[in-house]
Order: structure tokens, then C-alpha cells, then sequence
């Protein structure tokens, strides 16, 4: 089973997240019912069509692998997007009331400086646990050396 089952239930889920899209953006007085309950029907349906899923031939999903490894490069970039944005807002956020209380800019720095050493653990660990090949150390240099770069 191994990938197959992999790429079986991430289909499944698509089209579950498709449907309930296109059920929740109506926004009618049922939606919202529908969105935040009918739990053992929503379960009872994922699981039907894995269930059912079995039956689609295996070369369909080496397509999907395919398309969906390029589908989650635009979301990975699009999600980079969103979590910049939010990053920006926060700290635009945190200026204005570190007019008015500096515990906002003491917070601000405090929180600058743990999420910087944080990533500077998960880039070593990253050259710990991937040092096997040259292009992974490349992979991970790469970057590295860029937001230096940015940032200096």
C-alpha cells in the first residue's frame, strides 16, 4: 500500500475540503450547521470514499502525485506570503502601542531575538540530520546564505 495510500487520502481529502467549500460559501443559515457540526457524517463520508478510492487505478495517482507536488510549491509560497503579512501587522501593531507602553517594544525585541535563535537551532540541526549528500548542504546553505545577506 505504502505511497499509494498516501496520495488515496490526500485525494479523498480534496475533494472533502472542495465540497465543504462549496457547501460553507453560500453563507446561508444551513452552512453554518453544516460547517460546525454533522461530525459522524462527515467521518462517515471520508471514510466511504477511501474506501472507495481502492478502486481508482493506481496510474490516476501518479498523476496526482505529480500535480499535487506542484500545487504545494505555490501553496508553501502563498502561505510565506500570508505569514509575512501577518509577521508585518504584528509589528506595525506592536510599534503604535510602544508609544504609549514600552513593555510592547521590550516584547517585540524579546520576541525578534528567541524566534532568530530558534532558527538558528533548526538550521544546525538541519546540517546534523541531512549532511549525507552535497546537495542537501547546499539546499540548506543556500538560504542561509541569502538572509545573511538580507540581512547584514
Amino acid at each position: 500500500m505504502g505511497s499509494s495510500a498516501i496520495f488515496r487520502i490526500s485525494f479523498i481529502l480534496m475533494l472533502f475540503h472542495i465540497a465543504v467549500l462549496v457547501i460553507i460559501a453560500p453563507r446561508l443559515p444551513c452552512s453554518a450547521y453544516f460547517h460546525d457540526g454533522c461530525w459522524v457524517t462527515k467521518f462517515t463520508v471520508v471514510l466511504a470514499a477511501f474506501i472507495l478510492s481502492f478502486w481508482i487505478p493506481n496510474g490516476f495517482f501518479r498523476v496526482y502525485g505529480y500535480i499535487s507536488l506542484i500545487c504545494s510549491f505555490f501553496f508553501l509560497i502563498f502561505q510565506g506570503i500570508i505569514i509575512m503579512g501577518a509577521c508585518y501587522s504584528l509589528n506595525d501593531h506592536f510599534l503604535k502601542l510602544s508609544d504609549t507602553n514600552r513593555a510592547y517594544l521590550i516584547s517585540l525585541l524579546v520576541l525578534t531575538i528567541v524566534i532568530t535563535l530558534i532558527s538558528v537551532i533548526f538550521i544546525i540541526l538541519e546540517f546534523v540530520w541531512f549532511h549525507a549528500c552535497w546537495a542537501n548542504n547546499l539546499l540548506i546553505l543556500v538560504p542561509v546564505i541569502f538572509t545573511i545577506g538580507y540581512v547584514v
